[in-house]
């Protein structure tokens, strides 16, 4: 659906999410507001609570940019999986917009700062804390950083099935271990006798069913020809 955003990117050499990019405005001027509040009641200075107003105001703004980057992001790295990872962020996502407007509302009603307020840009924290929690196991999954491509490079198996994989299954699956990232990790797939999750039998026939009618939560890869699966099946065999 926003593929033609990545690719115009691509031209110009940038290929990361965008998410990233305006989530850490959000999450600053989270933590910023949070500071100014409670600096307001130490020194009931009204200085400080009006820039914890204004704090939370900007942060207010951003969520809606940042929440439409996330979806981008998810669609066209992600194929739009539903997993249990995006589950939670999505939930956390809708729990920081609610607070954060009720913690705007509570400082125009309330000059001075209130409990009630303090207790909402908690909330607040605890939201962004649980975004930035869901958002790391993405990037960095349970263990190590995982080899990148260019870490790969000069293995000589399947290279083109290699980046086939890297451009639309890396995101979700290790292929030198077998943690769990956001997808279960593939290393050694072709030794095992079932496939992970599904149960499926491992071989050629069930892989390229399990790419284009996925199990659960997988997502599709029906964009790839069949040049394309067979040489991503090759890569997995190498794994």
């Amino acid at each position: 659906m926003f593929d033609f955003i990545y690719s115009g990117l691509n031209k110009i050499g940038y290929t990361h999410p965008l998410h990233p990019i305006i989530t850490h405005l959000t999450i600053g001027l989270v933590i910023g507001s949070f500071v100014f509040l409670l600096l307001g009641y130490v020194t009931r200075q009204e200085s400080f609570f009006t820039t914890a107003r204004h704090a939370v105001g900007l942060a207010l703004a951003t969520v809606p940019v940042t929440i439409f980057l996330g979806y981008t992001d998810w669609q066209h790295f992600y194929r739009g999986a539903w997993l249990f990872t995006f589950q939670m962020k999505f939930f956390f996502a809708g729990l920081l917009a609610v607070f954060l407007i009720v913690s705007l509302v509570l400082a125009f009603i309330n000059r001075q700062g209130s409990g009630i307020q303090i207790i909402a840009q908690v909330i607040c924290l605890l939201a962004v804390t649980g975004l930035g929690y869901f958002g790391g196991n993405l990037v960095y999954g349970t263990g190590d950083t995982p080899k990148t491509v260019s870490d790969n490079v000069q293995e000589e198996s399947a290279p083109s099935g290699q980046m086939i994989f890297a451009d639309n299954c890396a995101a979700c699956h290790y292929t030198d271990r077998t943690d769990e990232r956001a997808g279960p990790g593939l290393k050694g797939l072709f030794q095992m006798k079932t496939l992970p999750v599904s149960g499926w039998p491992v071989n050629e026939d069930t892989v390229r069913k399990q790419l284009l009618t996925p199990y659960r939560d997988m997502p599709d890869s029906t964009d790839l020809s069949e040049n394309e699966i067979a040489a991503v099946i090759t890569y997995l065999k190498s794994l």
